[in-house]
């Protein structure tokens, strides 16, 4: 059986709506980098060492990854694409793997940290609209 085409017109909605995606993602996840970086001289700032940069801004940036999966793929928040649950899934999963091979886990810890990451990528925006940047 031979596989139709898709019109040009719906595959360039669907490149602009996974670019608006992509975008949703990167904006949030860098405003939770940003956010890091603010704690981080914060931290610093307080006399503590300069060693704490790094890791907060790549810690607030895997829980900015996750929001911006829930954000970019949840048909309820205001900025979705569409409702893609196992993607919100697997970007959040991606983002607790990230967050614990960085912090060089155990196999429970980084076990863990994606199935706690990748169970709030399912609730999605049930949890999430109760956070406020």
């Amino acid at each position: 059986m031979r596989r139709r085409n898709r019109p040009v017109a719906e595959r360039v909605a669907l490149r602009s709506s996974t670019r608006r995606a992509l975008q949703a993602i990167l904006w949030i996840a860098g405003t939770a980098v940003g956010l890091g970086l603010y704690a981080a001289w914060l931290s610093l700032s307080e006399g503590r060492s300069q060693s704490t940069l790094l890791p907060l801004a790549i810690s607030f940036g895997c829980v900015g990854m996750l929001l911006g999966a829930i954000y970019a793929f949840d048909s309820e928040a205001s900025v979705s694409v569409g409702n893609n649950t196992m993607l919100r899934v697997g970007l959040s999963a991606l983002a607790g793997l990230i967050l614990a091979l960085f912090w060089r886990w155990t196999a429970e810890g980084i076990v863990s940290s994606v199935v706690v990451f990748a169970g709030l990528g399912y609730v999605g925006m049930r949890w999430a609209r109760y956070v406020d940047f």
